[in-house]
């Protein structure tokens, strides 16, 4: 089997138990409950040198990308602790993507930490979009 259906299938399957235990939570913020505010995608990219000795470059870059999926709808992101606690969630969710990229295919850069504060920086702008709407639309109530 493909590395590469392998990976898309644990990213499928992981979104997917995400979303199942997010989706069986009650929404905290009842004034925001039924709102979508939409998921969270937590992306990782890692490079692999692959050695060959044909074409140019020498030694071409495997680039493979894995994404885990956080659903927001159990944090309350109009509250500093709801926010903060969906930051945990997404910055843990770095660290589990990269070190699945790793497990399997070993070898690959940047390492573990690199990888997840990467990550991490690029999920937490869409953290910031969310609870920036939140709070909008928790004012115009």
């Amino acid at each position: 089997m493909s590395k590469i259906p392998t990976i898309a299938a644990i990213g499928i399957l992981a979104s997917g138990l995400a979303s199942g235990l997010a989706f069986a939570q009650k929404a905290t913020d009842n004034s925001l409950e039924g709102v979508s505010m939409g998921d969270v995608t937590v992306s990782a990219t890692r490079t692999k040198a692959t050695a060959t000795t044909v074409g140019w470059p020498q030694t071409p870059v495997k680039q493979i990308t894995l994404s885990y999926s956080v659903n927001t709808a159990k944090y309350d992101l109009t509250t500093t602790s709801g926010a903060a606690e969906l930051e945990k969630v997404v910055n843990a969710t770095a660290v589990e993507v990269c070190k699945e990229i790793a497990r399997q295919y070993p070898d690959t850069a940047p390492d573990d930490g690199g990888c997840a504060r990467t990550a991490a920086a690029k999920a937490m702008n869409r953290v910031r979009e969310l609870t920036a709407t939140a709070n909008l639309k928790a004012r115009n109530k």
